[in-house]
């Protein structure tokens, strides 16, 4: 009897003692894996990271677009398949008016593979610009403050090493074309700015090429992702658990004590996070286990029979959204004719506008070109992409119901009822269309979207701004645990007041307080990720 109780006692100790963990990571997306791997380094600290969905970077690496051909493509059927892993609930509506949807039912994408949209989304890559920083309103969060940061996770081959590190995530300008020379001459008179020759340098306004998140120095591009080339490398260190499949449910704060909650294999697992739990679960889900948990908005949360732990009505506030609608335009001639080579490359610029001056007012314009060969064997289609937002335009995540199984309502302003963004996509719109027409009446002469059909060329502009309220989709989403209001600037978790509640961290785009004005969704988690990482490693 004595070694049996003994046995028990042994096995007790040990369930307790692998319950217990010095760092916890909830998400392993972009900005979440970094953390992982930045907080595993020390073998002293035992690290458990945790992600809904299940290693598939095999697979995944494979999927590239725009470079010589689509070496790999999902099949986006609107329903989860065994190869969509997206799950379409994520249900947008407007904050103004239902009429702001133009009576369309919207559902929001979100990935759910270790990895997150990085490992599956487009593959632009690039860094938040020091414009960006700036607005983050913090010494600790500038251009300058944040290089190291960036330059110690990613490469860029040949790239200014005043900019540019050798960390694991390689990224590449891929080279132009006749045709993208050409866009990119274009778009530079459009928008009234210079050629740029590094994007992701000392500076991202200007015209120039898209940085792209494909290795291609082995003649096979490859996908890269925090996932894949961050943390996976490193999945066998000793003090370092990884668990996929596990649906993060909330919470708990016991006698100031932290514990993470999850459910895994339909079992409910608690364990104890010591010295940091990390909440990287990105802009709808992070706000959504925090409410879950009963940190938000307390009015709200008891409505739906939450107990309020911790009353920050900024939680799930703030979400910034852009806008994006899409012209594209065939030719008659075949691809070889113009030179294209349809190599992957991609030509971007900016257009600001200082005449809808301040923060809530400000719109900025973002344009895109990329020229590829269409369904018609050596056909070549032109898609010009622009994409909007302004400052103004905010939403929220907010709960359905007290279950982490439903979706969470995402509430964001469309430009519909937003007449100076209206005008500007309108004006964006006409900008584009002339700039096409321009070029050559032999090269791209016919407009496949939206047609001139649905947008004739005599069209007024309240014509054109109806159609673009009409067809504009939401584009990319940050915020719901802001810096300054659910976050201090080393990304602790604040209280209604603006006290720090220890041990607890926020890390990843929810806390970014601007959308930011380079196309760079996956360039900001990756910089969030690894200068928060830092600033806990920092603290302990």
């Amino acid at each position: 009897m004595r070694t049996f109780l003994v046995i028990i006692a042994i096995i007790l100790t040990n369930l307790a003692i692998a319950k217990n963990y010095d760092y916890c990571v909830a998400g392993l997306g972009a900005a979440g894996s970094i953390v992982c791997e930045t907080l595993s380094r020390d073998q002293r600290d035992k690290v458990l990271c945790l992600d809904i969905g299940q290693d598939e970077s095999e697979m995944m690496s494979d999927l590239v677009g725009f470079y010589d051909r689509i070496r790999f493509t999902l099949d986006f059927t609107g329903e989860p398949t065994a190869l969509d892993k997206f799950p379409w609930g994520h249900h947008v509506q407007s904050q103004e008016s239902p009429a702001s949807l133009g009576g369309r039912s919207l559902y929001y994408m979100q990935t759910e593979i270790a990895g997150g949209g990085m490992a599956v989304n487009g593959n632009l890559f690039n860094r938040p610009s020091s414009i960006d920083l700036a607005q983050f309103n913090s010494p600790l969060w500038t251009f300058e403050a944040t290089n190291s940061a960036w330059k110690e996770v990613t490469h860029l081959p040949g790239g200014d090493p005043a900019y540019h590190g050798t960390g694991p995530i390689t990224y590449n300008y891929f080279g132009h074309d006749a045709i993208t020379t050409m866009m990119q001459s274009a778009l530079a008179t459009v928008l009234d700015q210079p050629v740029n020759p590094d994007t992701n340098g000392e500076t991202s306004y200007g015209v120039g090429l898209a940085g792209r998140n494909i290795d291609v120095s082995t003649g096979v591009p490859k996908r890269q992702d925090s996932y894949s080339k961050v943390l996976k490398p490193n999945l066998n260190r000793g003090n370092l658990d990884v668990v996929f499949g596990a649906k993060v449910v909330k919470i708990e704060l016991k006698n100031n004590k932290r514990h993470l909650v999850y459910i895994k294999d339909d079992q409910m697992e608690s364990v104890r996070c010591k010295e940091e739990l990390v909440l990287s679960l990105g802009p709808l889900v992070t706000p959504q286990v925090l409410q879950l948990s009963g940190i938000g908005n307390c009015a709200e949360l008891e409505t739906l029979g939450i107990d309020c732990l911790i009353d920050n009505p900024h939680v799930g506030e703030n979400i910034l959204t852009g806008t994006t609608y899409t012209q594209l335009w065939g030719s008659p001639l075949p691809y070889s004719t113009l030179g294209g080579k349809v190599n992957g490359t991609i030509v971007f610029g900016y257009d600001q506008s200082p005449f809808y001056a301040g923060p809530a007012g400000g719109t900025d314009l973002y344009v895109e070109a990329a020229a590829f060969t269409s369904t018609t064997p050596g056909i070549p289609t032109v898609l010009v992409g622009s994409f909007g937002h302004r400052a103004g335009n905010v939403g929220s995540v907010k709960l359905r119901k007290n279950n982490a199984f439903i979706d969470p309502v995402l509430k964001f302003n469309t430009y519909r009822v937003d007449e100076l963004g209206l005008l500007k996509l309108t004006d964006m719109f006409k900008k584009v269309r002339n700039m096409m027409l321009t070029l050559s009446p032999t090269l791209f002469n016919f407009e496949i979207q939206p047609s001139f059909a649905a947008v004739p060329l005599n069209a007024t502009d309240a014509q054109i701004a109806t159609y673009l309220a009409q067809n504009l989709a939401i584009h990319h989403k940050y915020g719901g645990a802001t810096m300054h209001k659910v976050v201090d600037d080393r990304l602790r978790l604040l209280d209604g007041n603006g006290n720090v509640i220890p041990g607890i961290r926020i890390v990843d785009t929810s806390i970014s307080p601007v959308y930011p004005q380079v196309y760079s969704a996956a360039g900001t988690a990756v910089l969030i990720g690894q200068r928060g990482a830092n600033l806990i490693l920092e603290d302990h």
